[in-house]
């Protein structure tokens, strides 16, 4: 796929987000998620104190991806090695391996690198194993835990 851009995430690209989002999620966590982005577009308060940030792919004027960042929550800090890191908080992509997750994951490090943060974190839940070996090519496992709704998982870290 070529010449993705990534812009924010608006009200004119929510429903095209929401439709990549029901690609993966359509459990308690799709509903978490879909309040995340109306709270980001509404610029609630708890959204800005999280300092949540969402990003869309967007190529051949089709929304391709979606990945968000935020604050690291503080149940992940015991996985950080610095007081300022920034945890890689959801991606999902239409299309697999035509690089539109990488062109998200190099969008949100360039940002987490221009806002100050020093490190980056990502929660890989159990029921979405398929992206572990993308994230092992560019993060390193540093431990298990629980996610949202419980869910196990792995915790990725790198510096940045």
């Amino acid at each position: 796929m070529q010449n993705i851009n990534i812009v924010n995430l608006d009200k004119g690209n929510l429903d095209e987000v929401l439709g990549i989002c029901d690609l993966y999620w359509n459990d308690e966590f799709s509903t978490h998620l879909k309040k995340r982005l109306n709270d980001y577009i509404d610029a609630n308060e708890e959204s800005t104190k999280q300092n949540f940030k969402f990003f869309v792919a967007v190529a051949n004027e089709e929304v391709v991806g979606v990945a968000g960042m935020r604050n690291v929550p503080e149940k992940m800090k015991g996985f950080c090695t610095t007081d300022n890191a920034v945890e890689l908080y959801i991606m999902a992509v239409k299309y697999k391996n035509k690089g539109v997750g990488t062109t998200l994951l190099e969008k949100r490090i360039q940002i987490a690198k221009e806002s100050g943060y020093r490190e980056a974190i990502l929660f890989g839940g159990i029921t979405h194993q398929e992206s572990w070996g993308f994230y092992d090519t560019k993060f390193k496992r540093v431990g298990d835990t629980l996610g949202t709704g419980n869910e196990e998982g792995t915790i990725w870290r790198v510096e940045l």
